[in-house]
């Protein structure tokens, strides 16, 4: 008890037809090639660009999906590349502030054995000239 399914254009037109020894054919009637993005399988087939949109939408959906997942993978890298940056450059930082206080130190060091060395120099001098008058 089924019914015959008849599928009609919406603008009332035929796609294809032959008229006057010529081929009449509607300029959204295309030829899609490739593969169905639902089962995988080749597609070969002529048909109205309207009633292949349901197909092109899923298949643009998926395409979507692969370059969204590429780019939060690209994010991702980037991110942790960027970490592994600032840790290396806060390691560098740390390093030449450690190096900043150490010449800091050496310099004090310095500076009070020049002290010691002028105040020993001075005394020195002092005894010399006591031994000297």
């Amino acid at each position: 008890m089924g019914m015959e399914i008849i599928v009609d254009c919406p603008f009332g037109m035929e796609c294809e037809k032959i008229k006057d020894d010529k081929i009449h054919r509607c300029s959204l009637f295309i030829k899609l090639q490739g593969k169905d993005p639902q089962s995988d399988k080749d597609i070969d087939h002529w048909g109205c660009a309207f009633a292949w949109l349901p197909i092109l939408l899923i298949e643009n959906a998926q395409t979507n999906r692969g370059q969204t997942q590429a780019l939060e993978s690209f994010r991702n890298e980037t991110i942790r590349n960027q970490q592994q940056f600032n840790l290396a450059f806060m390691g560098e930082v740390e390093r030449r502030r450690n190096l900043e206080q150490m010449e800091q130190r050496i310099g004090l060091m310095l500076l009070e054995e020049d002290k010691k060395k002028k105040l020993l120099q001075q005394k020195t001098d002092d005894i010399i000239d006591v031994k000297g008058d």
